[in-house]
């Protein structure tokens, strides 16, 4: 698995990493000139580490941040929301062992961390909007979509599904989108409307 890009309007993809390990696509970076993936290419160990691969396709650039698996950065990138460790199970609910993943927030330029609040809970997808981190976590039983401000105290549930989880939660272009009982929904935050 490797990195590549494809104009919207369609094309050839463009293919920007040449490793044999899995380098997982992540987020743009805000300058849309670079590509954050995650890989195991240091050490070959099951733990991915976070990268930025220019649309050069040339030498990628390894971060800081020791451990990851899901990751996206702010809008000037001076901070960096991500869960150290792979969600435990995909389509498990209600999981409450080992490893229920926290969300955190990295600064790149004091190398200091953020945790979110966290509970005996799955929290995953994080993504910026607006200066907030959003993401699911199924903390009231059902993954919901919760939003945290940096420097709170604590997050604040942003939907209330007790049916259908949400999944794949993504931000952009103002709004949030996610998938929840087979439809893709979006967000508005500023219309607090879905």
């Amino acid at each position: 698995t490797d990195v590549y890009v494809i104009p919207v309007g369609g094309g050839i993809p463009k293919r920007l990493t040449w490793h044999p390990g899995a380098d997982g696509v992540r987020d743009w970076h805000p300058d849309g000139k670079r590509i954050l993936f995650a890989s195991n290419r240091q050490g070959g160990a099951p733990v991915a580490r976070l990268f930025l691969v220019g649309l050069d396709g040339l030498l990628a650039e390894p971060l800081a941040i020791p451990k990851v698996f899901h990751a996206a950065f702010n809008a000037d990138a001076s901070r960096v929301a991500y869960t150290p460790v792979p969600d435990a199970f995909r389509t498990w609910k209600r999981y409450r062992g080992g490893r229920t993943t926290p969300v955190w927030i990295y600064d790149p330029a004091t190398h200091e961390v953020e945790q979110i609040p966290h509970v005996n809970a799955t929290d995953t997808f994080p993504c910026w909007l607006n200066g907030d981190v959003y993401f699911a976590s199924d903390r009231d039983g059902h993954m919901n979509v919760w939003r945290f401000t940096p420097g709170a105290k604590e997050a604040v549930q942003v939907t209330r599904f007790a049916d259908f989880d949400v999944r794949n939660l993504a931000a952009g272009g103002g709004v949030l989108a996610f998938e929840q009982a087979g439809a893709i929904h979006l967000y508005d935050p500023a219309r607090n409307e879905f």
